[in-house]
């Protein structure tokens, strides 16, 4: 269900012309107290839309989220239930393998640089040492016992 085809929003020319009014006309016709109740309509329905789909994504995610811890326990295979259970990890802010931020602004001095420049080296290192782990296999290799 898409509230909207394109997210091109129309200009007021554009508008008008596909309704069959000037710009001016529409202006005037959008000012008015009808024009204005009308616009008031339509934004409380497309508001009230938007929060119909959330609530319905909310939903649906409950229940996937179900699904995933059933088949994590009782799946037959067990690399569905590894799945299972990485889907669950990634969605942890704690263990997941990325985080999401928000930064207005940043700034970096020389002294930061060269602590980036430093991990990112170290970090190279360890994806040779390492290239399992690298390659995303974080299970680690049983070993016999005797």
């Amino acid at each position: 269900m898409e509230l909207y085809e394109s997210a091109a929003v129309p200009t007021k020319k554009e508008a008008a012309a596909a309704v069959g009014l000037t710009s001016v006309s529409l202006g005037m016709a959008m000012k008015s107290p009808v024009g204005q109740a009308y616009t008031s309509a339509l934004s409380g329905q497309i508001h009230d839309k938007v929060v119909d789909l959330s609530a319905t994504i909310e939903r649906l995610s409950a229940r996937a989220l179900e699904r995933v811890e059933y088949l994590m326990n009782y799946a037959g295979k067990e690399d569905v239930q590894l799945r299972a259970s990485q889907d669950i990890l990634d969605r942890n802010p704690v263990t997941s393998k990325t985080s999401r931020l928000t930064v207005d602004k940043l700034s970096l001095n020389g002294r930061d640089v060269e602590a980036l420049i430093k991990a990112v080296t170290q970090g190279k290192g360890l994806k040779e040492t390492f290239p399992d782990a690298a390659a995303g296999d974080f299970t680690p290799a049983i070993e016999p016992t005797e």
